[in-house]
């Protein structure tokens, strides 16, 4: 049998279901940190919000949400966190900087989708 990419996914999401009340936790975590980015847009042209792949996980720890089932929960999370991103229309840096950090840059180019 040949593998594809469609089953892959299916696999990956299949796993991250199985642990939806931590990527919801997670989800809270970016949200909070788009809050902050939005608020500061009315006075400063900050275009870039930098988020911790740690301080995620930390916060989910706070929330009493954790998955210790031997995930790679570095990855796993870094991974929802940039797809999270990416689904709201932010431009993705990730990796260059370090493994932890996370970056998403407003999108100019996509500005249709919002006017």
């Amino acid at each position: 049998m040949t593998i594809d990419n469609n089953q892959l996914v299916s696999r990956y999401m299949k796993l991250q279901a199985a642990h939806k009340t931590y990527f919801a936790a997670i989800g809270e975590y970016v949200d909070q940190q788009l809050d902050v980015l939005y608020d500061r847009l009315n006075t400063t042209f900050h275009d870039s919000l930098t988020l911790s792949v740690q301080g995620a996980i930390d916060y989910a720890k706070s929330q009493g949400v954790e998955i210790t089932s031997g995930i790679n929960l570095t990855l796993a999370t870094q991974n929802f966190m940039v797809k999270m991103l990416d689904n709201q229309g932010l431009l993705v840096e990730g990796g260059a900087h370090s493994s932890d950090v996370v970056i998403g840059k407003l999108n100019f180019e996509n500005r249709a989708r919002y006017v």
